[in-house]
């Protein structure tokens, strides 16, 4: 009897997983995804961190923790949502000239 799942063997396939899209990644890499709000706030560049874990018997897998790298802090989807709306709210009122 064969799986309907895929087993991915050479590395981790890409996904969102906490709030942050990760690219697929080889085995044993680690991947980064963009800080929360850096797309808006220089100050906050920098990049969180997750690796590729596994083996080439059982497969490749997400590792379930994110380190936060250069990071100040991790955010949920939601604090980053709010993040781009205060944002493009700043945004307007500079437009507008207030």
């Amino acid at each position: 009897m064969y799986s309907q799942e895929t087993l991915y063997i050479d590395g981790c396939e890409a996904e969102t997983f906490k709030g942050y899209d990760w690219p697929e990644t080889a085995l044993g890499d680690y991947a980064s995804s963009e800080c929360p709000c850096a797309e808006f706030l220089d100050s906050l560049a920098g990049r969180v961190l997750r690796s590729c874990g596994g083996d080439y018997v059982n497969g490749a897998q997400w590792s379930q923790e994110i380190d936060n790298g250069t990071c100040a802090t991790l955010m949920s989807d939601i604090t980053k949502r709010l993040c781009q709306a205060v944002f493009v709210s700043i945004a307007i009122a500079m437009l507008q000239g207030n």
